[in-house]
């Protein structure tokens, strides 16, 4: 019985260790982590644990804000929320992250971004869709939005 529970503890202690490292690595980057082709970092979290709210940004936190490859193309939906583990193995947890906003420059100059349909998020920042000129459609879903940014369209 002691046995187990060192063993867990010792699992729980490993998964800690194994998630700052991944934090501090991410800093160097500007975002948390990449999911479903969106790249997210987390500005807050909620009140109940293993839930947090994040905002749409780039792949890099300078000018071009992409590497070719991994540029946003075609029909992109940005989900409401989503879940996902975090660490490795069966006793890793699920984390829930709200989508809030699209952060300043989050689709600058992704010019293969077709459509886009942005769920309830309160803020699209500066330039956040800029030069993204072959899109022709933007749909967004709820009330929630209040703000959008300088220049968040310009040459679309």
């Amino acid at each position: 019985m002691i046995m187990k529970q060192i063993k867990q503890i010792s699992i729980w202690l490993i998964a800690l260790v194994g998630l700052m490292t991944v934090t501090n690595a991410v800093q160097a980057d500007d975002y948390s982590f990449k999911y479903n082709g969106l790249y997210y970092k987390i500005t807050a979290s909620g009140p109940l644990p293993l839930r947090h709210y994040v905002k749409v940004v780039p792949e890099k936190a300078g000018y071009p804000y992409y590497s070719d490859a991994n540029k946003p193309k075609g029909a992109v939906v940005v989900p409401e929320k989503f879940t996902r583990k975090v660490g490795i193995g069966p006793l890793s947890p699920s984390h829930t992250y709200i989508v809030t906003e699209i952060g300043e420059y989050a689709f600058y100059g992704c010019k293969g971004l077709t459509s886009v349909s942005i769920p309830t998020v309160q803020v699209i920042g500066n330039e956040a869709f800029r030069e993204c000129s072959w899109m022709t459609s933007v749909r967004i879903s709820g009330n929630a939005l209040r703000k959008i940014g300088d220049a968040a369209f310009a040459g679309c």
